[in-house]
C-alpha cells in the first residue's frame, strides 16, 4: 500500500508517549513522579532540544494555573516560531505533532526517531528506565460537507463513510420531528493484533476553516501491559505496526471520498 494519498485531508497528526507509576492510596489509585519529573525533566529537555536545533520555547496554558498536571503538555518546543513539526513535553508526556502543511510519512517518522533521542537524553533517567504508561499515534482528518444541503448526516455516514445507520421507524414516520437526524459524535473500537491495542474511530460534526464538516479521529493505542519495551527501537518498531492500522483504517474511511 502506498505511503503517499492524494490530497489527505489531514489537519494533524500526533504520537504520543506516556509514563509514570500508579500507587494505592486511601482515595483510590493515583499517578506517582518523583523529582526527576517534577523538578529537572522540563529543564534538561529544555536545553537537549535547543541543543538539537529546537531553540524556540512556549509555555502552554495549564488548567490550574501554576501547577504541572500529569499527561498535560506545558511546554512547545519548535525550530523556528510558528513552523511544524513541534515537540511538547509535560508531566509524564512527551509528543511529536504535525500539520497537513509539509506531511509526508518519512519525514513525520523521522522527527519521532530526533524527538526519542532528544527525550532520552533530556529525561534524568533516561528513555529505557521510563515505566511506560501508553503510546499512541493519531490522526485528526477533517472532511467538508460540501453537498450539505441536499446530504444528511444519515447519508454522509452511508455514502461518504460505508457505515450504515438506522433510525427506528416510529422516529422517521413521525410528524413531530424534522426528519433532521443529527450525529454530533459516533465512535467505534477494535482490539488490535499487531501491535497489541486498540484502534478507535471517532467521527464529530464540526466548522472546518468557518466550513461545516465532519472531523475524525483515528487512534492507535497501547497501554501498561500491551506495551512493547521502553526503548528507541521497540518505540519506533510500535509506531511503524500502528501505521499500518492507521493506513487501513484511512483508506478503508476515504473509499468514497
Amino acid at each position: 500500500m502506498s505511503n503517499t494519498l492524494a490530497k489527505p485531508p489531514l489537519i494533524e497528526a500526533i504520537f504520543e508517549f506516556r509514563w509514570g507509576q500508579t500507587q494505592k492510596t486511601s482515595q483510590g489509585t493515583e499517578l506517582k513522579f518523583e523529582d526527576e519529573d517534577k523538578v529537572f525533566f522540563l529543564g534538561q529537555f529544555h536545553s537537549v532540544a535547543k541543543q538539537s536545533g529546537y531553540a524556540i520555547s512556549e509555555s502552554l496554558p495549564s488548567p490550574i494555573q501554576g501547577q504541572l498536571l500529569p499527561y498535560q503538555a506545558a511546554f512547545r518546543f519548535r525550530k523556528d516560531k510558528n513552523t511544524w513539526p513541534c515537540y511538547q513535553v509535560g508531566l509524564g508526556i512527551f509528543t511529536v505533532n504535525q500539520v497537513n502543511d509539509g506531511y509526508s510519512w518519512k519525514a513525520f517518522r523521522d522527527t519521532i526517531i530526533e524527538g526519542l533521542g532528544i527525550l532520552d537524553k533530556g529525561h534524568p533517567l533516561g528513555l529505557k528506565n521510563l515505566p511506560g504508561f501508553a503510546l499512541s499515534l493519531r490522526y485528526i482528518n477533517g472532511f467538508f460537507k460540501k453537498e450539505q444541503n441536499t446530504f444528511s448526516d444519515l447519508d454522509w455516514f452511508s455514502e461518504k463513510f460505508q457505515i450504515g445507520l438506522t433510525i427506528p421507524s416510529k422516529l422517521k414516520e413521525s410528524e413531530l420531528l424534522s426528519q433532521d437526524f443529527k450525529i454530533p459524535v459516533m465512535s467505534v473500537e477494535t482490539i488490535t493484533k499487531n501491535p497489541a491495542g486498540k484502534l478507535s474511530l471517532t467521527f464529530r460534526n464540526a466548522v472546518i476553516n468557518a466550513q461545516p464538516g465532519i472531523v475524525l479521529d483515528i487512534i492507535t493505542i497501547s497501554t501498561e501491559t500491551e506495551l512493547p519495551s521502553i526503548d528507541h527501537d521497540s518505540i519506533i518498531k510500535w509506531v511503524d505496526e500502528s501505521k499500518k492500522i492507521q493506513y487501513l483504517a484511512y483508506d478503508s474511511v476515504l473509499k468514497n471520498n
